[in-house]
């Protein structure tokens, strides 16, 4: 009969068969290796209510030495209370807004070291490129001397372009590493840094995202306002892999379709709380904003378009074994 257990690593019930007790085994969901413990066993489709006989003698299984590595693999149709990591489909979803804020705040304090490791290099990036610029300006103004300013010029405005492609950069890691989280993944750290052939596609996606936009709210800022929201999860779609640079717009039109009216609603509210929250701690709460904002968007993202994987995942009490007597009727 097969039998079910929690997986310690990331919290997913997998049922395997009941001759694999005390052997190692690879979770399907998070890869983590973990010895097969006699959990809950399956009731039968039959008689749901039906009790399990405990082992003969009376004695609780004894562990067997593993032969390999992984010599049990968890059969392929686990049952489990979270959504897979990525089913390779998008399928779209209709979004709540207290839903998706709520899992995004639980995320976001869950995982709060590493994005504020994120705002802190983002912040210090900034930080000492615009000290940079500011003693470069005035050791060149103390010469006084027309052609250095314009050479000051120059300086800065490529130093100006250079920041501003780092702080992208960063920040499609943060958005790429936002998204892994959401989906239920464990992303490490480094994930934050984007290969090259990948910013550029990030990087392409964000300014052809920027001119539209922009070209909306020129026209009228409503325009502007609806292609934002239509268009909203492109960068995360791209750094998804589910599309390509041009692909990525009309992937997120659909996924967005129903939904926009609630995104503005989302990035009004944490537009609303990042300026009181800086405001009202002197500046520092600026340095978490943008990570906050990175997944929230995620978030949106990975929920529209059904990728979505439980942001915490419900403390399930694995019931004892079945050969462990259960409390005496006359105890309360």
């Amino acid at each position: 009969m097969p039998i079910t257990f929690q997986c310690p690593a990331c919290y997913a019930m997998l049922k395997v068969p009941d001759d694999t007790v005390g052997k190692q085994a690879k979770c399907p969901r998070c890869g983590q290796i973990v010895t097969i413990s006699a959990g809950a066993p399956a009731a039968p489709s039959s008689d749901m209510g039906a009790a399990v006989p405990p082992p003969i003698g009376g004695e609780p299984p004894r562990p067997q030495e593993p032969t390999s590595v992984n010599p049990y693999a968890p059969p392929q149709a686990q049952t489990s209370y979270l959504a897979p990591i990525d089913r390779g489909t998008i399928e779209p979803q209709i979004i709540s807004f207290s839903e998706t804020f709520n899992v995004t705040w639980r995320l976001f304090f869950d995982n709060i070291g590493p994005f504020l490791g994120m705002g802190a290099l983002l912040f210090g990036l900034t930080f000492v490129g615009n000290m940079f610029v500011n003693f470069i300006s005035l050791f060149f103004a103390a010469a006084g001397d027309d052609e250095a300013m314009i050479f000051l010029g120059i300086i800065v405005l490529i130093f100006s372009v250079l920041m501003a492609a780092v702080s992208m950069w960063l920040q499609g890691g943060m958005l790429r590493y936002s998204v892994e989280l959401a989906k239920g993944m464990r992303p490490n750290f480094g994930r934050i840094f984007l290969p090259v052939n990948q910013f550029l596609g990030y990087f392409a996606v964000v300014i052809l995202l920027s001119l539209i936009v922009t070209a909306g709210f020129i026209l009228l800022i409503l325009p502007g306002i609806i292609l934002m929201l239509m268009l909203f999860c492109a960068p995360a779609v791209y750094l998804d892999g589910k599309a390509g640079v041009i692909e990525s717009f009309s992937v997120s039109r659909t996924i967005t379709r129903g939904n926009r009216l609630t995104i503005f609603g989302l990035v009004l509210v944490n537009t609303i709380l990042a300026f009181l929250a800086t405001v009202l701690t002197c500046g520092l709460a600026g340095i978490l904003a943008p990570a906050f904002f990175s997944l929230l968007t995620a978030v949106i993202y990975t929920r529209s378009a059904g990728l979505f994987a439980s942001a915490r995942p419900p403390m399930v009490q694995m019931p004892p074994p079945s050969w462990m007597p259960g409390p005496s009727p006359g105890l309360r």
